[in-house]
């Protein structure tokens, strides 16, 4: 009897739940980095490995198969057991490695936040090894969902995204939050702004990956409390960009964290504290991933600065 599934990878399978949960390779290749022709590849050479359409393809629209749609649901449940038994498995590990992995965003320096949680944890828990590194957003968070990381920290605009994915958040560091503007900009004299004086100006939010656009839920949610919808003027897909977002003269508003760097733009973009106003950072972690070293490191979250506005 020929065992179908001999030929069969992960990443395979990965790439499978990718196209059907973003509605499309062109989407799917976006989520995990690659291109729509390797995508294509990949669902092509597993349907001919497994002997079985997995997909309707036509050229507006990308529907499951009937056999398709039961191989999705069964493996999607086989995989996220074999991702808690690894969990499990890598627990009992951690109790006699000691160590953490935490990833961190790239755009934020570490020691505006990072190297002050560590000194704390250090002081209270000198065994504890920690390891980082760091990436974008959409990597960090598919690392996490991989189990390749402990916790990761990340804006708290994410907070939305990592409840419907079950996850568990805790603020890691928390400020006053800022209006970034150009030099130029009506506003850019003041040393400090109340939320109404940004009211009537564009705004600009990023929208990362596929996500929904968590930015402008943030915003709505802060601009809701006085009966205004925002109004963007521009959307970024890559957070990274933000940083040069401003260089150009304009009148938007980036409504940001104290943590952001932006100081590759710094001569040409002005930072002025909003009262009443705070951001910050959230760590999150799995679910199921609570073990001493990680709690340990909960124990000394967050780094908090909100302190009242003068």
């Amino acid at each position: 009897m020929k065992f179908n599934l001999s030929t069969i990878t992960i990443q395979q399978i990965q790439i499978f739940f990718a196209v059907v949960e973003s509605n499309g390779f062109a989407n799917a290749g976006i989520d995990l980095h690659l291109t729509q022709s390797a995508i294509s590849k990949s669902i092509s050479k597993m349907e001919n490995d497994l002997d079985i359409q997995l997909f309707i393809r036509s050229t507006r629209e990308l529907h499951l198969t009937e056999a398709g749609e039961l191989l999705y649901k069964e493996w999607k449940l086989q995989i996220e057991k074999m991702n808690a038994t690894y969990h499990h498995a890598y627990a009992i590990q951690g109790n006699q490695n000691h160590s953490l992995r935490i990833g961190l965003l790239n755009t934020v320096h570490p020691n505006k936040y990072f190297y002050p949680i560590l000194e704390r944890l250090k002081e209270n828990s000198p065994d504890i090894q920690v390891f980082s590194d760091s990436g974008y957003i959409t990597d960090l968070e598919q690392k996490l969902e991989n189990w390749l990381y402990d916790a990761i920290i990340i804006p708290d605009v994410e907070r939305n995204y990592v409840e419907t994915r079950n996850w568990k958040w805790k603020y890691a560091a928390r400020d006053k939050a800022y209006a970034l503007m150009s030099a130029d900009h009506p506003l850019a004299d003041r040393d400090i702004l109340t939320f109404e004086d940004i009211l009537d100006y564009d705004q600009v939010t990023v929208k990362i990956g596929q996500k929904k656009d968590h930015f402008l839920f943030d915003l709505r949610e802060r601009f809701s409390a006085y009966g205004v919808e925002p109004r963007v003027t521009f959307t970024y897909d890559d957070i990274y960009k933000l940083r040069y977002l401003l260089m150009q003269p304009n009148n938007a508003i980036l409504f940001i964290d104290n943590f952001f760097d932006y100081s590759s733009a710094s001569k040409t973009i002005k930072k002025i504290p909003v009262k009443g106003q705070y951001k910050g950072l959230i760590c999150v972690w799995n679910s199921g991933n609570r073990n001493l070293y990680l709690d340990a490191f909960l124990r000394v979250l967050p780094l908090d600065n909100t302190k009242k506005d003068g």
